[in-house]
């Protein structure tokens, strides 16, 4: 319980995403026994490291769970950001999705932690839409994510979008291979792979 979680942090920090994916999987097992914060943070780790192997029902059951995990809380928009893509890419039909509000953004400096989730969850949104196709709502979450990248100050959740928003142009049009190349060395340059594909 303890050193599982950060077995999983290390070895996806070096770019083992199947060692860290083993590890957290290890843990999940037991993951109702810790607070719900630690829940919560174990989970989206998990989410992340299954998604990048395309371990796609186990990555879904993440969102499953952090769906229960946030509605307890009185959150929607975060696990129907995050988790509704997941379901098309797993060949599953969700009834009556719909995508959460706009979080609103206060003076809080850097952004408070529902903010930066809510951030991240629509970072997330815009990659998955590029996944299932999807360039309505790619557009819209991506639009959503940038306002918030730049009101939050996340240079690293900024290029995640902007990379996948490039990626999405560079499937429908064949233009912007430049520019997609430009984001992906400014993302290696600066540390953040973790979620940009290889």
């Amino acid at each position: 319980m303890h050193y599982a979680p950060l077995a999983g942090q290390r070895a996806a920090a070096l770019g083992a995403h199947r060692e860290a994916a083993a590890h957290y999987a290890r843990v999940l097992r037991f993951v109702d026994r810790l607070p719900e914060s630690e829940q919560v943070e174990l989970l989206e780790r998990a989410h992340i490291e299954f998604h990048l192997i395309h371990e796609l029902n186990a990555a879904a059951d993440c969102g499953r769970r952090l769906v229960a995990l946030h509605s307890a809380r009185g959150i929607s928009w975060l696990p129907v950001a995050c988790c509704r893509p997941w379901h098309t890419c797993c060949g599953r039909s969700v009834a009556s999705v719909r995508p959460g509000k706009q979080p609103r953004v206060g003076a809080h400096p850097g952004g408070t932690s529902t903010e930066r989730r809510a951030c991240r969850a629509y970072a997330y949104a815009t990659e998955l839409s590029v996944f299932t196709h999807d360039a309505l709502a790619a557009e819209r979450y991506t639009k959503s994510a940038l306002a918030l990248t730049e009101r939050l100050s996340l240079p690293d959740v900024e290029a995640w979008v902007r990379f996948f928003d490039t990626a999405h142009r560079v499937l429908r049009t064949d233009d912007g291979w430049a520019e997609l190349s430009r984001i992906r060395d400014h993302v290696v340059a600066n540390g953040w792979l973790a979620h940009i594909p290889g």
